[in-house]
């Protein structure tokens, strides 16, 4: 069995959303067997979903998701297969990037 470990031992969460941005999101996991990954993620305004995918296996895995909305917010959930087969997925989780910030007129 596959297992997301815990980032950080205070926390029960299996993921670190390390940056957010106005326009991106950085997320990292660790797994304890070698695993393919991928993310989907989704506008929880507008319903758009997209996949983003990594087919190397690893036991350490980063995404930086780009080219997302300012201002909103995502619901997120990993994914992946790990070397001997068995699936991988996480609960559900959110995420908001910034908004731009209003220049003075």
């Amino acid at each position: 069995m596959t297992i997301l470990h815990h980032l950080h031992p205070a926390s029960d969460r299996d993921y670190v959303v390390d940056k957010v941005e106005e326009t991106s999101i950085l997320i990292n996991w660790k797994t304890n067997v070698e695993t393919d990954s991928a993310i989907k993620y989704t506008n929880t305004e507008t319903n758009e979903s997209k996949k983003q995918t990594e087919d190397h296996l690893s036991t350490i895995h980063n995404f930086n998701l780009k080219a997302l909305d300012p201002g909103k917010e995502y619901l997120l959930q990993i994914q992946g297969r790990d070397i001997y087969g068995n699936l991988v997925v996480s609960d559900e989780f959110t995420a908001k990037t910034l908004k731009i910030p209003l220049l003075p007129s």
